[in-house]
């Protein structure tokens, strides 16, 4: 938990027992949990063994509690909460089991049952202090947080007509839902989190599958294990009222009319080796730069979009999920499939080598039905599941995540072929 606060916390007015009073709030917000950083100056030039801190709400973990003086940690001897009726404050109860959905809110208020709990924390230090005009620096972790973020897209230009330019009016909006009993005003925020749909478990195949983890070539029909999901920090721009019991939404970036670029995707998921001998539509996009050119330039956390076709808004065209987008990304908005440009995927040749390896060739074909010159992006996934490498492709390439990614510009009115090569490299018993 200390690495948690130190990797999380960063640099109101609220009057605080005993002469402290909060100057300034840092909150990091995750999903289910926040870190708190209070500035806290003793104004009033109070000394002794023993200082009272109010607004320490009951979800706060105390386990975390962290005072630091000039930078520096200041030994406690012990904590405890003051008694409800030595303070003058409304006394608040700790949620157990607040429910949040997006049509109905915050569910389920305190239980009569649950005593009531003070927000006043009693510290006592092994030896008087000399605490003056001294800024104290406050650390904790408290429960009950949770964030989203939503967009909103509009398309302007016509989506049919390739010779007509698009722009991109985008509108972003973070959700942050404060359920413990503390109301945070003026605080600076950011967000920590992983891409939710990225993090997912891929979905079992059907049927029953009884495996000995023993037996060679086993590991090739095992589930795969889920990668760790990398977390990101997103800083929002100036400071939140965060209502305690409730959430808040923050418009936190913002473009209109910027230019766009028409970019259509052949996944390799979506055309079949040696399917359809016609050939399949490709997913149209709209892309354009997460740079400051384009009025943005920050990381983007993954969330919900809607997109609409239009200034006004009027007329929805999907809704979406824009994944994790860093500053100087490409953000993508799916725009469906295209009927007047397709690919297909062709096995050319299956060889065994005399060094024992198997090459493969296959080839990639597309078809620009339009009346535009278009650029095509193909995100190829070899159709194997062992090892593999690429001797040879009739164009330049680049990897990502096992898989080999193309660009291809096509003339209006023709086809573009892409082969490439692989040797496999079978497993030894």
């Amino acid at each position: 938990m200390g690495l948690l606060l130190s990797l999380f916390c960063w640099p109101t007015l609220l009057w605080a027992a005993g002469g402290f009073e909060v100057d300034k709030v840092y909150l990091t917000v995750g999903h289910g949990w926040a870190v708190v950083r209070e500035i806290r100056i003793n104004r009033s030039g109070l000394d002794g063994q023993e200082i009272e801190l109010a607004d320490i709400p009951p979800e706060a973990d105390l386990s975390t509690l962290t005072v630091r003086a000039r930078r520096l940690p200041v030994e406690m001897g012990r904590w405890s909460r003051v008694s409800v009726e030595e303070t003058n404050q409304v006394p608040s109860r700790a949620d157990k089991a607040l429910v949040w959905s997006p049509r109905e809110g915050f569910q389920g208020s305190p239980s009569e049952k649950t005593p009531p709990v003070s927000q006043v924390l009693r510290c006592r230090f092994p030896q008087p202090q000399a605490w003056g005009r001294m800024i104290l620096e406050i650390s904790y972790w408290v429960r009950n947080f949770d964030w989203e973020a939503q967009y909103q897209v509009a398309v302007r230009g016509e989506r049919e007509d390739e010779k007509e330019p698009v722009s991109v009016d985008l509108t972003a909006i973070a959700r942050i839902y404060n359920g413990c009993s503390r109301t945070y005003t003026r605080a600076v925020v950011q967000l920590a989190g992983a891409d939710a749909l990225a993090s997912k478990a891929p979905a079992k195949e059907p049927g029953f599958l009884v495996l000995n983890e023993e037996t060679p070539l086993s590991d090739l029909w095992l589930q795969p294990e889920i990668a760790t999901p990398v977390e990101h920090l997103y800083p929002l721009p100036g400071t939140v009222d965060l209502p305690a019991h409730s959430d808040a939404q923050l418009y936190f970036a913002g473009v209109a009319r910027k230019p766009a670029e028409r970019l259509y995707v052949m996944m390799a998921e979506d055309f079949p080796v040696d399917s359809f001998k016609t050939g399949r539509p490709l997913k149209k996009a709209i892309v354009f730069k997460n740079d400051e050119e384009h009025g943005l330039g920050l990381n983007l956390p993954a969330g919900s979009v809607r997109i609409f076709l239009g200034g006004m808004r009027t007329h929805l065209l999907q809704d979406a999920w824009l994944p994790h987008t860093p500053a100087g990304g490409d953000l993508r908005m799916d725009l469906g499939w295209a009927d007047n440009v397709r690919g297909l995927r062709k096995t050319l040749s299956e060889i065994e080598t005399a060094d024992g390896f198997q090459e493969s060739i296959y080839e990639l074909g597309m078809a620009n039905l339009s009346g535009r010159d278009i650029r095509v992006e193909v995100r190829e996934k070899p159709p194997i599941m062992l090892e593999w490498a690429v001797v040879r492709s009739s164009k330049p390439y680049r990897t990502e995540s096992q898989r080999i990614v193309f660009l291809a510009d096509i003339p209006s009115a023709s086809e573009e072929r892409i082969e490439y090569r692989l040797r496999i490299r079978k497993p030894k018993l």
